[in-house]
């Protein structure tokens, strides 16, 4: 059986230290998961993409069981977070190109 754990707090993420993430995943039996970083819009997403691996790291290292999955990257910076240790990219602009929000300038 495998369980997906969607937290959304708010378009800005929520933060979350590792002694209530470890609390949290050990609640749960036989639970996949992992990580998702999505930098802010405009910046250099090295430090926030390097600053998630450490974290992913660590909660590896506690529940190797659970954490096997480090999502972070899009379109736009994808190689960057393949260099900092992404597992899964989000490539739909490049694949698909641009949405349109239905938004007139």
């Amino acid at each position: 059986v495998k369980s997906t754990i969607i937290l959304s707090v708010c378009k800005r993420g929520i933060f979350m230290n590792f002694k209530m993430i470890r609390y949290l995943v050990g609640q749960l039996l036989a639970v996949e998961c992992g990580l998702m970083a999505i930098p802010p819009a405009g910046t250099d997403g090295t430090p926030y993409f390097a600053a998630m691996k450490e974290l992913f790291e660590g909660l590896k290292k506690d529940l190797p069981e659970c954490f096997n999955t480090l999502s972070m990257g899009m379109s736009r910076d994808f190689e960057k977070a393949i260099a900092e240790g992404a597992t899964v990219v989000r490539v739909g602009t490049a694949l698909f190109g641009e949405r349109d929000y239905g938004v007139k300038k």
